[in-house]
């Protein structure tokens, strides 16, 4: 079953030890999958490579992102979205109770567009 927030699941943040390492292993396994032959994605592994920041917000979804390679290298795409669905899926978040509020709290409308979206969708 997957999450039923279409981006970020807040209530994954009491978990997010677990989901950081999966996230991170299935980013590299897709990527992977994708690279020249003679590029190995790597774990916990850097070569001066800069970075970007996004920000992922819980009411859309994560971005699809273009992952730079070598000069002369097409950039990789990435399905962020599609990764977390993964980790979702896999860590068996399933389970969540989305009855009880995540931690830390949402607040605002946030909060309530959260409520809303979980009543919509019937987990609570």
């Amino acid at each position: 079953m997957p999450s039923p927030f279409p981006g970020m699941d807040p209530w994954l943040e009491q978990h997010w030890g677990d989901v950081h390492t999966r996230f991170v292993t299935y980013c590299s396994d897709r990527l992977q999958t994708a690279l020249p032959r003679d590029l190995r994605a790597r774990v916990e592994e850097r070569e001066g490579r800069a970075y970007d920041i996004y920000k992922a917000p819980i009411d859309r979804r994560l971005p699809v992102i273009a992952v730079p390679l070598r000069t002369g290298d097409a950039d990789v795409l990435l399905d962020l979205q599609a990764v977390l669905n993964d980790a979702y899926d896999r860590g068996g978040y399933d389970i969540i109770d989305y009855r009880k509020p995540p931690q830390p709290p949402l607040a605002g409308e946030l909060a309530e567009w959260a409520d809303q979206l979980l009543s919509r969708k019937q987990f609570r």
